[in-house]
């Protein structure tokens, strides 16, 4: 199975894991391996560290190997040709208020601790930086679900043709956006956009390349904007300029504004691991198991599960911003190759499981890809069930609130129907 295979048999899991795992395993390499770059951090490779990626390399190629190879094992041998597609139907007016009551909710949530922090300037500092919020970012996902909702009923308003509540969506999209951005996340809004533009332009209409490289392009660009954005908002609350991006090559900073870096953090952590910090042995999959359970509720919950938090400060304990290491990573430093394989088989049944169920209905699938871009990545990691918890359920709760209602045969469209590719 390969990224051109899941996406013609429309295996929407398998699509965005093996477009995850190319960006953030296979471009930074390419960057480093033609000179245009070196590893980050660069002093601490001033040497020839080729057989570091090497064994880096190893690493990837084992788990993605065996996840392609499980994953095609656990599938059907035999799977049923789908010649329908359902469109479940939908109140579409209950979830425009619902997501319109969900927005505001954000927006005072996030307007209140602006406030409270004296500007937005500030709060995005104290959040970004400082990590202030820490133990309550439930506050910011609630903008987090009311843009993952926008996108099912900008969906619904253009299979319906509806260009007033198409411009309804839109609104709410962009509001939306911008509430999380003054948390100072833009990956969020940038997955959102990208899954959702990528569902659109395969389900909805025929897909055309030329369009989707130039949503790609503007994707970056805007993403790269909203970074110098931010670093401009961090200018103003410790009034003197930041230019942590500006200092740097064109490629570095690149590479830093876009996460690509989680590549050279695998190489460093799977260099020094063993050597320079001890193995975590799961105890950063176990404190993400209960990484969701409010701090109010247990006082003594462990800082952190996030693996790049402690790995930045073996190197720069002063540095509250951390470094990921990629999911693949996340298992290396836990448990050496043995929870490499086992990471690798489990994410190839929870593929197959997803493929599996892909391509039936519409709601059925901008689940599957919210779940697949949101929670599942580019594999499971440490923060795989509190994303669950923080991101998914309460997205999934709102659509069995809407009280779906499916027909026999009434309302099930023919594939055909739909433009496709």
């Amino acid at each position: 199975m390969s990224l051109l295979e899941s996406y013609k048999k429309k295996k929407h899991a398998s699509t965005f894991f093996f477009f995850f795992s190319i960006y953030f395993l296979s471009l930074r390499p390419l960057l480093i391996f033609f000179g245009l770059d070196v590893i980050i951090p660069s002093y601490e490779f001033m040497y020839d560290f080729y057989p570091d990626i090497a064994k880096a390399h190893l690493i990837i190629l084992v788990w993605v190997v065996l996840i392609v190879v499980f994953s095609k094992f656990s599938e059907p041998k035999n799977e049923a040709i789908r010649n329908t597609y359902k469109i479940e139907i939908i109140n579409l007016n209950l979830l425009i208020i619902l997501t319109t009551l969900i927005s505001l909710m954000g927006a005072i949530f996030t307007s209140y601790f602006i406030i409270k922090f004296g500007s937005l300037s500030e709060f995005l500092y104290q959040v970004k930086i400082e990590k202030a919020m820490q133990g309550m970012y439930i506050f910011r996902e609630v903008s987090s679900w009311a843009l993952i909702l926008s996108g099912l009923i900008f969906l619904y308003a253009k299979l319906s043709r509806n260009y007033f509540k198409t411009t309804i969506a839109l609104g709410l999209i962009v509001i939306n956006s911008a509430f999380i951005f003054s948390w100072g996340n833009r990956t969020t809004i940038g997955f959102f956009l990208f899954m959702l533009g990528l569902f659109y332009f395969t389900t909805f209409i025929k897909f055309k390349f030329t369009k989707v490289i130039l949503s790609v392009v503007i994707l970056v660009v805007v993403a790269n904007g909203l970074r110098f954005v931010r670093e401009d908002l961090h200018s103003e609350a410790i009034n003197h300029e930041v230019n942590s991006l500006e200092n740097m090559g064109a490629v570095t900073a690149l590479s830093l504004s876009m996460h690509l870096s989680e590549y050279d953090g695998l190489v460093l952590a799977s260099r020094d691991v063993g050597k320079r910090f001890d193995y975590r042995y799961g105890e950063d999959f176990a404190n993400g198991f209960f990484a969701w359970i409010p701090r109010f509720l247990w006082p003594d919950k462990p800082q952190t599960h996030n693996t790049g938090l402690w790995f930045r400060q073996v190197y720069e304990s002063e540095k509250r911003n951390g470094w990921p290491i990629t999911a693949v990573g996340d298992f290396y430093v836990n448990g050496s190759w043995f929870l490499v394989i086992f990471g690798a088989i489990l994410n190839a049944f929870l593929l197959a499981i997803l493929n599996k169920l892909s391509h039936k209905s519409l709601i059925r699938d901008y689940l599957i890809i919210t779940f697949s871009v949101f929670v599942l990545g580019q594999g499971i990691d440490t923060g795989f069930i509190q994303t669950i918890f923080l991101k998914f359920i309460p997205v999934v709760l709102v659509v069995l609130a809407l009280k779906i209602q499916l027909s026999d045969t009434k309302h099930i469209l023919d594939s055909a129907k739909i433009e496709q590719k």
